[in-house]
């Protein structure tokens, strides 16, 4: 902002009211939050004229789910230069990715527009200047469409942690840093995020539950859902996963949605869904960025195991 000479609004609370109003007020022409804000905003049900004035709406930290881009590409409009110059015409963009504090940069680029298609965690291309590699547990590369831990080299890149050359070291492998994520890349060099490799769950019959590849499968095929959290977690008897579903305010809350959940879902994780329960946002815990601590839902659901009562 500082070297574009731009005016920047910088606000302490991300949620989706307080972003809305201060849309409303100092109408900005770009928007940048982390994908917690995003299912909030679209949830006030703003009119047109709320978000007329916004060109581009910038995504950081996690990638964003299509279900929360799409309403917001709605509104506002863009610039697109044609045989017969530059215009402006209805709708505005959208620049996902993933990033990091490690990353410094993002190391990938998407931008989303109403007339493009590529969704499905789609994270985009690599930057020129980012070498990115899928890799194994032995830090090998992997071949197009096979899945494995992400992988990143960069002059942006963070040269370590501070006071803990342990965690440096474990976090890198084959001369990249392994950004913790667990992503699959396709033919055309597009790169796809499945999940954190801390909340994927791999089954014993062969397999693997993605959770955040599972909420963008669940969104997509339930309208009235606003956001959704899966969690899977080992237990004694096996793999079990847990949906909850943050819905719309004109939803019925009273229907049992389970068999609508399952049949979003691969049938390998479909297998393993235990239980889908209606939430609110107050109910999840969360971090400073709004994403959702699964690690902390993890811990209660294995109390209730353990201690044999309701999660």
């Amino acid at each position: 902002a500082l070297c574009n000479r731009s005016r920047m609004l910088l606000l302490s609370d991300q949620s989706g009211p307080a972003v809305l109003d201060a849309v409303r007020g100092w109408r900005p022409t770009c928007v940048v939050g982390f994908a917690a804000t995003w299912p909030e905003l679209i949830a006030q049900d703003p009119d047109v004229g709320d978000l007329s004035s916004v060109l581009l709406w910038w995504n950081t930290g996690d990638c964003a789910h299509e279900a929360h881009v799409r309403p917001l590409l709605a509104h506002g409009t863009r610039t697109v230069f044609t045989g017969g110059g530059r215009r402006t015409v209805p709708g505005s963009a959208f620049v996902d990715g993933l990033g990091s504090s490690e990353m410094g940069h993002a190391m990938f680029f998407l931008t989303h527009t109403p007339d493009t298609d590529r969704y499905g965690r789609c994270i985009g291309r690599p930057h020129s200047f980012a070498d990115v590699a899928v890799l194994d547990g032995a830090g090998r590369p992997v071949p197009a469409g096979q899945v494995g831990q992400l992988g990143v080299r960069s002059p942006m890149l963070s040269p370590g942690y501070w006071n803990d050359s342990a965690g440096t070291y474990r976090s890198r492998r084959g001369g990249y840093f392994l950004t913790g994520d667990l992503v699959r890349a396709d033919e055309d060099g597009y790169y796809y995020h499945l999940d954190r490799a801390t909340d994927a769950v791999d089954l014993p019959g062969g397999g693997t539950v993605f959770t955040a590849l599972a909420e963008e499968q669940v969104l997509a095929a339930l309208p009235e859902v606003r956001d959704c959290t899966v969690v899977a977690a080992r237990t004694g008897t096996g793999v079990v996963t847990t949906v909850l579903l943050e819905l719309r305010p004109d939803a019925d809350p009273g229907p049992d949605r389970t068999a609508a959940v399952a049949a979003a879902l691969p049938p390998e994780a479909a297998a393993t869904l235990r239980e889908v329960r209606v939430v609110g946002p107050a109910d999840l815990p969360r971090g400073p960025t709004g994403k959702i601590r699964k690690v902390a839902l993890r811990q209660a659901l294995a109390a209730a195991d353990r201690d044999g009562v309701p999660a």
